[in-house]
């Protein structure tokens, strides 16, 4: 829906200021400057990676994508980049710190069991994801000897 907004930017700025539409003493006119536009064609990038993710998870009822995914978001696609924006990099810091907080119970690689995690051992059997890659190197051995 972002991405068809960005395209039809100028089509919806218009129609936003035509008076045929919207009537001059609505005091809550939308406007949709040029700020905005930059803001939306900006944060497409992050948006695009996380439908992609979400597509991924969806499509598959197993659970030995979840934390490849999920760590690739984290370290790869919601890392923020220099030359960013400010709106850019709080929006991924803060999808960054949502999605850490809901996957740390399942995948904390701290913790002295990870190897005997479900998701980890599924991911371990899993041929898409046999060389966990996504964990830390502490864990690999682990994660092995209970496969």
């Amino acid at each position: 829906m972002f991405e068809r907004l960005h395209e039809q930017r100028w089509a919806v700025s218009a129609a936003l200021s035509d008076r045929t539409i919207t009537k001059l003493n609505d005091a809550r006119t939308p406007e949709l400057t040029d700020q905005n536009g930059q803001v939306i064609e900006d944060i497409l990038p992050a948006l695009q990676s996380l439908k992609c993710a979400t597509t991924a998870l969806c499509s598959d009822v197993c659970i030995s994508l979840e934390h490849p995914v999920s760590n690739s978001l984290l370290t790869r696609h919601l890392m923020s980049i220099p030359g960013e924006s400010r709106v850019v990099c709080e929006f991924k810091e803060a999808v960054a710190t949502s999605l850490r907080e809901r996957i740390i119970p399942e995948s904390d690689d701290t913790s002295a069991n990870a190897g005997k995690k479900p998701v980890f051992i599924a991911s371990g059997l899993d041929p898409r994801n046999k060389h966990l890659r996504h964990v830390a190197l502490t864990h690999r051995s682990e994660i092995v000897e209970n496969v």
